[in-house]
């Protein structure tokens, strides 16, 4: 789609740099999944910084957007595990196969 420079939306990103609309388009993400990415971004850095309880919620605020998306269930399940709440990363854990199967599942009807 062709993208008007009067329509461009400009946005912060996590490290405080601002990035308009189009060139999300150009990169291939747009709205929720655009959004969903940079909360998984933000949740690892937490996470890689040691700051658990951050990781967890931004984990939380992606599975939210996107409930679909395992990848967020399974990094939720890892943070849980390192915060020693392995109940709930069991739980996640089924719920990331669960999606990553019916994905493969979907895959086979084509």
């Amino acid at each position: 789609a062709d993208l008007d420079p009067l329509e461009i939306e400009a946005y912060t990103t996590p490290d405080g740099h601002t990035q308009p609309q189009w060139d999300r388009r150009a990169n291939g993400l747009t709205g929720t999944a655009q959004q969903v990415h940079e909360r998984l971004q933000l949740a690892a850095q937490h996470h890689q910084d040691g700051e658990l309880e951050k990781a967890v919620a931004s984990y939380k605020q992606a599975i939210k957007m996107d409930p679909n998306n395992g990848e967020a269930y399974a990094s939720l399940s890892k943070c849980l595990a390192d915060q020693g709440k392995t109940a709930l990363a069991d739980k996640a854990m089924v719920k990331a196969t669960r999606i990553h199967n019916d994905q493969l599942a979907s895959w086979s009807l084509f």
